[in-house]
């Protein structure tokens, strides 16, 4: 379970994204991208986040984690991201529609987190 109010507010706002088609460059539930999902979680729970991966990646806002994951940690491979959702898994906007996947087999990842959640 999501430890904080503002965890408990991404969670809830997940269910609603699942099953929606993946579309490169997408911002909505007619279809949408990696990216584009993430922040659209985001913005859900009033943070503004980067929209491309490159600048959730490098960007100046949030910071770099190099500790154990949290909830609500985005995790940037290249040319894709992800929202960890704990116990190894994230969700995420893939093809061919938003759903969840391991983080096991994920190699060259960097991790980002934009909030205490």
């Amino acid at each position: 379970m999501p430890p904080s109010a503002s965890a408990k507010k991404l969670a809830a706002a997940i269910p609603a994204w699942q099953g929606v088609p993946y579309l490169w460059g997408g911002g909505s539930k007619a279809g949408i991208d990696c990216s584009g999902y993430v922040c659209e979680l985001y913005r859900e729970i009033g943070i503004s986040i980067p929209r491309a991966t490159a600048e959730l990646s490098n960007g100046s806002q949030g910071h770099a984690v190099r500790d154990e994951l949290h909830y609500g940690d985005i995790l940037v491979f290249p040319g894709h991201c992800a929202l960890y959702t704990g116990n190894g898994w994230t969700t995420e906007a893939m093809h061919p529609t938003v759903g969840k996947a391991a983080i096991w087999s994920r190699t060259n990842v960097a991790i980002r987190r934009f909030t205490r959640l």
